[in-house]
């Protein structure tokens, strides 16, 4: 369970540098939660270094995804994960 959730938290990170490369305005950002899409993109990619971490083993996808999605899901409700609002 600990290296699952290692794997997790790196997929967070992966997504949060991914996220906030994407703005880097002078003006300071407002954070924002993630729209669904950024969302979707968020949990693919945690779901894809669970199976990594497991050497990606078949017939786990569902329950690499729902992991996944449960992790980001807990991020973005507790401010952990947001974006960066787009500069006006």
């Amino acid at each position: 369970m600990a290296n699952t959730l290692r794997a997790v938290k790196r997929a967070e990170t992966h997504a949060l540098v991914a996220v906030s490369a994407m703005d880097q305005s002078a003006a300071p950002p407002q954070a924002r939660i993630p729209s669904g899409e950024e969302r979707g993109a968020m949990i693919a990619q945690a779901a894809y270094y669970l199976a990594e971490h497991r050497g990606f083993e078949p017939g786990h996808d569902l329950e690499d995804w729902l992991l996944a999605e449960s992790q980001i899901d807990a991020a973005i409700a507790t401010g952990e994960v947001s974006v960066r609002a787009a500069a006006p």
